[in-house]
């Protein structure tokens, strides 16, 4: 997309070249992102040449600077798949690209989808009792904890596979600061994840929560329900 004197906007940056800016303006210099990344300080700096190509800027710096007043913030999601990623708003959530449909095929489409869910409806509620369920988790719903460090933990209702979890951002609440990698338990059932509480923060956190489909049966594979905890420092 492209914006005044033909720079293209923030949403026409790919996810590595945004997580670089956002990495520049916390302070990160290229070398501490290509470790951060895992990528060569070449591969570093050609991400930043192609995303101030596409923001119309001649520096990094000024580059990063713009991104973060359109936005560009990182929503922080532990994801086994994905890391650390940011997420954002697709032209769809701003209402962009909508149709506007005639009453007669708004009906005839809405009377479709009630008679597949009639017709399927013997089948939907054994497909979601096999889902891994969330039984637990520390914090629980509606706490209030102390600030500063602690262990944000979710159990399941049976084993879950390793290495294969997703702590997530939902938007309700501020996502905590997190560090290192979630760790599981003896049985399988349970993943934790050291993080830090500030003082008079509301927060959530959510496990498989939109896209993100990381916490997963040991056996089968099959995706654990959505769940969502919001919880605050005292």
């Amino acid at each position: 997309m492209a914006g005044a004197g033909g720079a293209m906007t923030a949403d026409s940056l790919t996810d590595g070249e945004r997580h670089c800016l956002q990495l520049l303006a916390q302070g990160y210099d290229i070398k501490s992102i290509a470790a951060e990344c895992g990528l060569s300080v070449n591969a570093v700096n050609e991400r930043l040449r192609s995303a101030r190509a596409k923001l119309g800027t001649t520096s990094s710096r000024a580059a990063a600077r713009l991104l973060a007043q359109t936005g560009g913030a990182p929503q922080k999601i532990w994801d086994n798949k994905s890391g650390i990623s940011s997420a954002t708003a697709t032209r769809h959530a701003a209402g962009f690209g909508r149709r506007v449909w005639p009453l007669g095929v708004l009906a005839m489409l809405t009377a479709v989808a009630l008679a597949a869910v009639l017709i399927s409806s013997n089948h939907a509620e054994p497909a979601l009792a096999a889902l891994p369920r969330f039984v637990a988790s520390y914090p629980v719903d509606g706490a209030v904890i102390a600030p500063g460090p602690f262990t944000l933990r979710v159990t399941f209702d049976r084993p879950m596979a390793p290495a294969s979890y997703s702590f997530v951002a939902t938007g309700l609440g501020t996502y905590p600061q997190c560090q290192g990698k979630p760790v599981q338990s003896a049985d399988g059932r349970s993943y934790s994840l050291r993080c830090q509480a500030a003082s008079g923060t509301a927060y959530a956190v959510g496990f498989n929560h939109a896209r993100f489909r990381g916490f997963r049966a040991a056996q089968g594979g099959a995706p654990a329900q959505s769940a969502v905890i919001r919880f605050r420092a005292r």
